[in-house]
């Protein structure tokens, strides 16, 4: 046999000492890599240095059903609408026909108010149809909508537990399409109600809960989320309308919109139609407001500032100084009115409402309208650069009071280029400044706006007059044309306009 060769102990110690090494080396590879998954460079993978979103948990709104629902009930209604009184055939329409009117086919009835045939020879039919309401306390008043009870002649609540009850309207507001009702129930009786919460408070994103008679099914329960709030859809010129996803349908309207809190901070009223889903509420704060007025005079009485406000677009907002688009811009003041006797002027912009911040030129008249009328407001103004306080004592609307004016053309051949705008002007006639109640001789009537120039693109017309150029009146051709020529290239233009009875400030860049 042959002798197997002896390994020395030299051998042994290298041998261990390598393989020591070899683990060293793998294990350093591996933190190092380690350490770099914790933090890569790579533009794809790094890591946000913020805070993670908390993690979002389904909801259970059965404690909160439970707890509301006894206090919404099913509407229905009986009562004579107006229709031509020539009976038009039915005529089959495409399926997927698009309604304009955001309130039409909303709640389940056989004929809708806003589809009435303008006819003189108009007759009363009978119809029928079916909404939603909610108890606001325990006497059994509650609130709809108007559009639910108008031209009713027998209103009938039907509770969850199958109680009904005759209904008679308390007071009633087509302009913001609230009525406030109440039940005929006994004298001792008293039936559960909901508390009214403050849609003020709403966030974008929260959830809420619907609850009202969809499709004449009975109360139906449905959720969703705050999709945006402050939406103008066309209905008033006082819509400021929460939209929400909670799926809403015919015979929903009227019916309550709540938190998570099981206050009401909403009244559904519309949808879209085509909208997949999107719906409208009337903010619960507005119809707060108005309560007291529905409930001891049957209507809502208005209260007028006084002003025509613009919006504040971005030109604008540099032009009187602001950091952003914001306020109501005033570009009228009515003669006699509140404004006028608190000394607000054309120019100045409204920042805030009894200390209620007025984001853009919506806000105010829903601010306005239905304070009421007598009651002191102070307002925070921007006058030239300026922050001022301005008090006003609130007079009662009266659409007499805001007349139009219509202003005639005039032909004159004599016409002054304005390269720079695009514009040709001539001066006013003293009749035509008196029409206008322009003191002196200020103003320029254009007489021409060049296809594709400046005026055109910011929306300047024919027939416009203008009052001021960079706040500064405007009485001759001649400093109109100084007034411009002293606005250096790239900085902003603000003109100020006449166009029929209101004014309009446009501003914009010059080249």
């Amino acid at each position: 046999m042959r002798n197997q060769p002896k390994h020395t102990p030299s051998f042994q110690s290298s041998k261990r000492s390598l393989v020591a090494a070899i683990l060293a080396v793998w294990v350093g590879l591996f933190v190092w890599s380690g350490l770099q998954a914790k933090g890569p460079k790579s533009f794809f993978y790094t890591k946000p240095t913020n805070h993670l979103v908390a993690k979002v948990k389904a909801v259970d709104y059965s404690p909160l059903v439970k707890q509301v629902k006894p206090a919404v009930f099913n509407i229905s209604v009986t009562g004579n609408q107006m229709m031509s009184g020539i009976i038009v055939p039915k005529i089959r329409r495409k399926r997927h026909r698009r309604y304009r009117n955001p309130f039409e086919f909303f709640f389940d009835h056989e004929l809708s108010p806003f589809r009435i045939p303008l006819n003189p020879n108009r007759r009363a039919i009978p119809f029928r149809s079916s909404g939603s309401g909610f108890l606001i306390n325990e006497k059994g008043f509650g609130l709809t909508n108007y559009h639910v009870i108008k031209n009713a002649k027998k209103i009938v609540a039907q509770l969850e537990d199958g109680r009904e009850f005759p209904v008679k309207v308390i007071g009633k507001s087509a302009l913001l399409d609230l009525a406030l009702i109440k039940l005929s129930i006994p004298r001792r009786e008293k039936l559960p109600y909901v508390f009214l919460g403050r849609s003020e408070k709403l966030y974008v994103g929260e959830p809420v809960v619907a609850i009202g008679n969809a499709k004449g099914l009975g109360l139906t329960v449905t959720a969703g989320i705050v999709s945006a709030k402050g939406r103008v859809i066309g209905s008033s010129n006082y819509d400021n309308y929460i939209q929400t996803d909670a799926a809403i349908n015919q015979g929903n309207s009227g019916g309550p919109l709540f938190n998570l809190r099981g206050e009401v901070v909403g009244i559904n009223t519309a949808i879209m139609p085509g909208g997949r889903g999107i719906g409208f509420a009337i903010p619960i704060d507005l119809a707060r407001q108005v309560l007291p007025q529905l409930r001891t005079k049957g209507r809502v009485e208005r209260a007028q500032l006084g002003v025509i406000v613009q919006k504040m677009t971005p030109a604008l907002a540099h032009s009187f100084g602001l950091d952003r688009p914001r306020g109501a811009l005033i570009s009228k003041v009515v003669k006699g009115s509140a404004a006028e006797k608190a000394g607000l002027r054309v120019g100045d912009v409204i920042l805030r409402f009894n200390n209620r911040v007025v984001r853009n030129h919506h806000h105010l008249p829903l601010f306005a309208a239905f304070q009421t009328p007598g009651h002191r407001v102070v307002l925070d103004v921007l006058r030239r650069k300026k922050h001022i306080k301005v008090t006003v004592v609130l007079q009662k609307w009266d659409d007499s009071k805001v007349a139009s004016e219509k202003v005639e053309p005039k032909n004159n051949n004599k016409k002054t280029a304005l390269s720079r705008l695009g514009i040709q002007v001539e001066p006013l006639s003293a009749k035509e400044r008196k029409r206008l109640d322009l003191p002196g001789k200020r103003g320029l009537r254009i007489t021409n706006v060049q296809r594709n120039s400046l005026a055109a693109q910011h929306g300047i017309r024919e027939r416009d007059v203008l009052l001021e150029v960079n706040r500064q009146p405007v009485h001759s051709v001649k400093q109109l044309k100084d007034l411009i020529a002293q606005t250096k290239s790239g900085d902003n233009i603000l003109l100020l306009l006449r166009r029929n009875s209101s004014a309009l400030f446009i501003a914009f860049p010059l080249p």
